[in-house]
């Protein structure tokens, strides 16, 4: 999506949250003076918005700026919950009323008060301080005829979103996180670089790790890059070990077979775009055997059914964030085909990662990752 559209969706949005959780809260929690508790809660809405707008505008201190956007979108949450919840109460006792025709008495609404806010708060605080922030690092086994493989440790990375949620420091965490558990070789699947100030000093620190991952470092373009100053990004990159791969290939090992790595370029997920993506795929299969042992690198996870039918054996992808909210395992808005784990298909594998960070500092339901890959033989 791009960011002109995306801003415009997110202003009507909170536009109809502000209005609507004034108009449902205060005739769910007032019983007399509903239109002073409406307009306090529009108020404190129109302070969260202001406070929102330090996201497109950090004109102040990183850090302030940072507690202050996600202050006001844990308040966002917390209000949207609400207000589902009051719906569900006024539902409730009109029901209610229209069953047992009985009025419903003051100490039943006293009660509503406090349990429309207790759970609404509640995932508020988890979702945006806990969940969101607490990342998970997961083990996955790969079977493979490829034997070299089998000494290769390997970590994905992927939407970091390096910004006023995602600090250098904390990726030099995660960096540091992957090697002790015996990462070998790195792989960022885009949307990694994502703030204008900070991506130079997270360039460095990624390139400042290179050496310590004996198999290379390998990155994708995500959407994200492509938002931000594309061209300093990649001249940035360029002066590093980091090896960029824009629908190109690497080969990791020879012999039989020999492995490679391939990387694509970001293309919208819609169906007209097929064959542009076709194209990225062939241009970075270029050269590349046909008995090879193929990895690819995709921000996306559109490619993955393109990835298959062209025969590449490993499809690593990111971008959907798991749905950023999920229930029972299941993304709440399911935009894409694959949103998150793996995905099989006869000996072919790939993997969708849930994402290392966010833009967004909200997850409920799939909480950020770091995928570490290990090799095993076909027996």
């Amino acid at each position: 999506m791009k960011p002109v559209l995306f801003y415009s969706l997110s202003f009507c949005f909170l536009l109809i949250i502000s209005i609507g959780s004034a108009l449902v809260l205060s005739k769910c929690l007032s019983i007399y003076n509903s239109r002073k508790v409406g307009l306090k809660i529009l108020a404190i809405n129109i302070l969260a918005f202001i406070g929102l707008i330090f996201y497109r505008y950090p004109i102040i201190n990183y850090n302030v700026t940072s507690t202050i956007v996600q202050m006001s979108i844990i308040w966002f949450v917390i209000i949207s919950v609400a207000t589902l919840l009051g719906l569900l109460a006024i539902f409730g006792l009109w029901l209610y009323k229209k069953t047992l025709n009985v009025e419903v008495d003051s100490k039943r609404r006293g009660f509503l008060q406090k349990v429309i806010f207790l759970p609404a708060v509640g995932v508020g605080i988890y979702g945006g301080l806990y969940e969101s922030s607490h990342i998970e690092y997961h083990e996955v086994t790969v079977p493979t005829p490829a034997t070299k493989l089998e000494d290769v440790v390997m970590a994905q990375v992927s939407d970091v979103h390096l910004g006023l949620f995602f600090s250098p420091t904390k990726l030099a965490q995660v960096l540091n996180q992957c090697l002790n558990r015996g990462a070998n070789m790195l792989v960022l699947t885009g949307d990694i670089f994502d703030s204008d100030q900070l991506n130079p000093e997270g360039i460095k620190v990624v390139n400042a790790f290179a050496p310590y991952f004996l198999y290379g470092v390998y990155f994708c373009w995500g959407n994200h890059e492509h938002y931000r100053n594309f061209k300093a990004i990649k001249k940035e990159l360029a002066k590093t070990s980091i090896k960029v791969l824009d629908n190109s290939n690497v080969e990791l090992f020879s012999g039989e077979p020999p492995v490679y790595i391939l990387g694509v370029d970001y293309v919208e997920g819609h169906a007209e775009t097929a064959k542009k993506r076709e194209a990225y795929l062939q241009a970075a299969l270029q050269g590349v055997p046909k008995n090879a042992y193929k990895i690819l690198l995709a921000h996306t996870p559109t490619f993955i059914d393109q990835a298959f039918a062209d025969n590449i054996d490993l499809v690593l992808s990111g971008h959907t964030h798991g749905g950023q909210v999920a229930i029972a395992g299941m993304p709440l808005l399911p935009f894409y085909k694959y949103m998150a784990g793996p995905v099989r298909q006869g000996n072919k594998f790939a993997y969708v990662s849930k994402g290392t960070g966010s833009w967004f500092p909200f997850r409920l339901g799939c909480p950020p990752e770091v995928i570490i890959y290990k090799f095993v033989g076909k027996r």
